[in-house]
């Protein structure tokens, strides 16, 4: 095989944007949170919003997805610069998203607006099938979940409080600094 053979003629994947973790509470009024990512393409933008395992209180993306594009709009004001009726919306789900991991994967298209001075989810459209999936979606660069939670630095979903070997870092500096601080003021 030579090196031109190596060459493909692909578009590379478009990559997130942002990533964030989204918290809100739910009609239960428990905390609530998910993993949301944007994606930029071209004059259009795509969020896709999982709901990742947290804890028994039905936390479900469905019924917090107004709240969650309020947040990503306050968040990301100059990646969200489209009308919410003009954004991509996907909610995802699986194994991750509860405890007994067992839910298949799933994304699901819907839409929401912003009517009377806020956000309003439309309608939900049935699960994508896998050929949807490739064909609407294939051309971003949706990783492995547990990787861009790992990416950011977010272990809780994964049963108790847990942090990224990144994280440790950061907080046994910030605890450095504030005992050096502390030992000035002595």
């Amino acid at each position: 095989m030579n090196s031109s053979q190596l060459l493909v003629d692909k578009a590379p994947k478009v990559k997130a944007v942002a990533k964030a973790i989204v918290h809100w509470v739910n009609k239960q009024g428990a905390d609530s949170h998910c993993l949301a990512r944007i994606f930029l393409v071209d004059s259009g933008i795509t969020v896709i919003v999982s709901q990742i395992r947290c804890h028994p209180d039905n936390s479900y993306i469905s019924s917090g997805m107004a709240t969650i594009a309020e947040q990503l709009y306050k968040e990301f004001p100059s990646k969200m610069t489209l009308s919410p009726e003009k954004v991509v919306w996907i909610k995802h789900y699986g194994e991750f998203s509860s405890f007994d991991g067992i839910e298949p994967e799933n994304f699901c298209e819907l839409s929401v607006d912003y009517l009377n001075g806020k956000f309003e989810v439309i309608e939900t459209s049935p699960s994508l099938t896998s050929q949807q999936v490739a064909e609407r979606l294939g051309h971003l660069d949706i990783k492995n979940i547990y990787d861009d939670l790992d990416e950011i630095g977010w272990t809780k979903h994964l049963g108790g409080v847990r942090y990224s070997e990144k994280a440790l870092q950061i907080l046994a500096a910030r605890k450095t600094k504030r005992l050096a601080k502390e030992f000035q003021n002595l």
